[in-house]
């Protein structure tokens, strides 16, 4: 059956791994005439209007957002297709991949006895933070963020690499993702710019979520991280395969490059990636 997408950002991208090979992909769209032309996984971006042209029988729409999600669904009905159309938003509300890798190297983890603590940073309104602290009740997560949103001395280290501005992601604090935490006595909150916060102790890890946005503060959590991590630890990279937070990325590959390390991309729609201390 001929697919198309529609969108051709972060959730569009996804979605042209996560579709099965018995859908044949012949071509991707987007509003933003900027994209026009451009290469997404192989496929050229082309304008709406050239929609009918391929003859796909299936659309998928890659907005992650359901309301917007919808709008395109309209539009591309105004444009004449009258086949099938699914939406990226409805597998994301279904399904939560990013937890699910969770759960299965968390099993991981308790199989294996490695030892060591849990941390996140970048922890904003704490819901990946309270699935961490939900699958390990019995070890100590350490919790790293402003709590303020970016720092300006992080936007600056963006170099223009994201449209992130001082403050963003702001609307959170520290009482508030201790209150919703299943087992808030194991939390360890450390709040302020990393890494000016990290510990005095030495603190060995069996597993850390990255989830930073930023270059700057990737990269330093790279270096802290990763030395003390466990043998079998593991570091969830969020956003390493981010169109909307391209620091990331360059951080990860600087510091594999550097190590001699190597990741594994994962496939949730935020392009997180994996990597497992030898």
């Amino acid at each position: 059956m001929k697919a198309a997408i529609f969108g051709a950002g972060q959730g569009g991208n996804a979605l042209i791994n996560l579709i099965s090979s018995d859908y044949e992909i012949v071509a991707c769209f987007d509003n933003n005439p900027d994209k026009w032309g451009s290469i997404v996984s192989g496929l050229s971006v082309k304008p709406p209007d050239k929609l009918l042209d391929d003859n796909p029988e299936i659309i998928w729409t890659g907005s992650l957002n359901a309301d917007a999600a919808i709008d395109i669904e309209n539009q591309i009905r105004g444009l004449g297709f009258g086949g099938i159309i699914k939406h990226a938003s409805d597998f994301k509300t279904k399904y939560d991949l990013r937890l699910a890798e969770l759960r299965l190297i968390g099993d991981e983890i308790k199989k294996r006895r490695v030892a060591g603590a849990i941390a996140e940073l970048g922890v904003y309104q704490g819901k990946f933070a309270r699935e961490l602290n939900q699958n390990f009740p019995d070890r100590k997560l350490y919790l790293f963020d402003t709590f303020e949103g970016f720092k300006p001395e992080d936007i600056a280290g963006e170099r223009g690499l994201s449209k992130a501005k001082v403050g963003d992601f702001s609307n959170t604090s520290a009482a508030d993702i201790i209150n919703q935490m299943p087992f808030p006595g194991q939390v360890v909150i450390i709040k302020g710019r990393f890494p000016e916060t990290i510990p005095d102790q030495e603190i060995q890890y069996a597993l850390v979520s990255m989830d930073a946005d930023l270059y700057e503060p990737t990269r330093q959590g790279l270096s802290y991280f990763y030395p003390r991590l466990s043998s079998g630890g593991v570091m969830l990279i969020h956003d390493y395969n981010s169109m909307q937070f391209p620091g990331v990325k360059k951080a990860v590959d600087e510091y594999l490059n550097e190590q001699k390390l190597f990741l594994i991309p994962l496939c949730d729609f935020h392009g997180t990636a994996m990597l497992i201390k030898a």
